[in-house]
């Protein structure tokens, strides 16, 4: 009897080492689905079991890193990416558990994005030729125009034309965004085209640093800007700068007050308003400095209805430490400063 119960005894030790040497473990398996609809938004699916640490490479630069204690073994798990621009990605997936690693790897096309491109050519006099290279432009496409110098604040020209041609009527630097709308995010392109060669020129004339010089104010070296501030701080009317672009010296400045008797900060004067103070402060009002006032109708095809239709060309005499001579520039009047 004794001899029987020791055999059994045995038996059941040898099957227990038996089941333990057989038991399944939870290792991690990286293997991976992945579908792309027409908005470029990629689903990736796999199977990961609970506490599995996952990193996503989705190869257009972006990762992603987690821990999945949320789940149970075995459980499937999905993941969406939007890829905001198109082409062939290596996408990767790595999970990671206490039983060891596993890492797949397999290539995304992805090429359902609306993506903003385009490029330009300078032709003769002032005119600027676009061309839009943008992929998947299915909810349209708008063009904006505005010069440098304000730093994209005030865009005077737009167009929703595929290919338009532009009549740039004064030199300068200008920058070009093309704005493509998605069904997730609007991509955007922008870009700086200088214009040498309009109608049109600002220009310095007289003695800098002890020469007789003629400056073109076109953003190459020396710039002009404009523009309408003012608040609690200080008043409120138009600001007027030369700068020297190189390392953005301020050579001269001049400054026209506005009316300021509401409560706005600064005051919502309409576009008329604008142009009327500024003739009032240019002609009516003559700054002993002015040597001549020339209004001027600009081209309304360049020129939106955010531009006041006429601008002034006013001759100023300059006298400082840096400028003995005679700036002439053109004064915008903007509907929104």
């Amino acid at each position: 009897m004794k001899k029987i119960l020791q055999l059994i005894s045995l038996f059941f030790i040898l099957g227990s080492c038996h089941d333990k040497k057989h038991e399944v473990l939870p290792l991690p398996d990286a293997t991976f689905t992945v579908s792309v609809n027409n908005s470029n938004v990629a689903t990736f699916s796999f199977t990961a079991n609970k506490n599995d640490v996952y990193t996503f490479d989705f190869g257009d630069g972006e990762r992603l890193t987690g821990i999945l204690d949320y789940i149970a073994d075995n459980e499937p798990i999905e993941h969406k990416h939007i890829y905001r621009k198109n082409g062939a990605f290596a996408a990767k997936l790595t999970l990671y558990n206490k039983y060891g690693t596993n890492e797949k790897q397999k290539v995304v096309d992805a090429r359902n994005a609306s993506v903003a491109d385009f490029s330009y050519e300078v032709l003769e006099n002032g005119k600027l030729k676009l061309k839009n290279l943008s992929q998947n432009a299915r909810y349209g496409y708008k063009w904006l125009i505005g010069a440098t110098s304000y730093h994209g604040s005030n865009w005077f020209y737009t167009s929703t034309e595929q290919d338009p041609v532009v009549d740039i009527d004064l030199n300068g630097k200008y920058l070009i965004r093309l704005e493509v709308p998605g069904e997730y995010s609007a991509s955007m392109k922008e870009d700086t085209v200088y214009i040498k060669n309009a109608k049109n020129q600002m220009t310095f004339s007289g003695v800098y640093q002890g020469r007789t010089v003629e400056l073109p104010l076109d953003g190459s070296t020396f710039y002009y800007t404009a523009f309408v501030s003012g608040g609690i701080t200080e008043p409120y009317g138009l600001y007027q700068k030369l700068w020297k672009s190189a390392n953005e010296r301020e050579m001269f400045a001049k400054f026209y007050s506005f009316p300021n008797d509401n409560s706005m900060n600064p005051p919502n004067h309409s576009i008329e308003a604008k142009y009327s103070f500024m003739r009032q402060n240019l002609i009516k009002e003559k700054d002993p400095d002015i040597i001549e006032v020339k209004e001027e109708y600009l081209n309304r095809k360049f020129y939106n209805a955010n531009v006041h239709p006429i601008a002034f060309w006013v001759r100023y005499k300059i006298k400082n430490e840096l400028l003995d001579g005679e700036m002439k520039v053109r004064i915008m009047i903007y509907g929104r400063w």
